[in-house]
């Protein structure tokens, strides 16, 4: 018999997943976002800019229905497995992240290693969806900063679901991008926002924001 790899997936019929958002709707149902990597020769707009990430959003009753009806909306298949950064928005964060670790964790495509981050004030669809002036893909910059000025950024969400699973600790803490107003002089015509690093974001043991700490008391 000829040796192979019978469940290969080209690359070419892959959506390489940078990134992912999760908002609370007021209904109650979850907005999911995906960031996926642009290839090099689809990343010119026409305006020749390089924009090297495509955001996609569906919403689900459940996190499972979400990410189902995100797969539905793309022609290849999803590929969570290089996802480096879960960017949750502040409402989602304040009703309770348990459903959301015991989603994850438990999902075998979901890497566990990867920063994970409240958005203060605004929602995590628009975060994705909004592009930086420096690099071609918005997520793997902030992580990149994250990584360079405050700590090791992929361990994060790992750091999380060892809290809650020990009794001893009484929470964590997680690092918060807010929305910031654009340069003056700059034209914002297209409502865009630039995000920043701007504290912590306080979870108590029950997975639930209760609070922040500005940059000096976060130290």
């Amino acid at each position: 018999p000829v040796a192979g790899c019978w469940d290969n997936r080209e690359l070419n019929d892959q959506a390489l997943q940078i990134a992912a958002g999760i908002d609370l709707l007021e209904n109650g149902d979850y907005l999911l976002s995906n960031q996926y990597a642009k290839s090099s020769q689809s990343s010119q707009s026409d305006q020749g800019q390089k924009i090297g990430f495509y955001t996609e959003t569906a919403v689900g009753r459940t996190l499972l229905k979400g990410s189902s009806a995100l797969q539905k909306k793309v022609t290849r298949q999803i590929n969570r497995g290089q996802r480096l950064s879960l960017a949750i928005s502040e409402k989602m964060a304040r009703r309770g992240l348990r459903d959301l670790l015991d989603y994850y964790t438990r999902n075998p495509e979901a890497p566990i290693r990867m920063d994970l981050f409240v958005v203060k004030g605004s929602m995590a669809a628009d975060l994705l969806k909004n592009p930086v002036p420096f690099g071609s893909q918005p997520l793997r910059e902030y992580y990149k900063l994250h990584q360079s000025n405050f700590e090791t950024a992929d361990i994060v969400f790992m750091n999380l679901v060892r809290a809650l699973n020990e009794p001893s600790k009484s929470g964590e803490i997680l690092p918060v991008l807010e929305a910031v107003p654009a340069p003056s002089g700059k034209k914002n015509g297209n409502k865009q926002s630039l995000y920043r690093y701007s504290g912590s974001a306080v979870m108590s043991n029950e997975a639930k924001l209760v609070g922040y700490l500005n940059e000096e008391e976060t130290g």
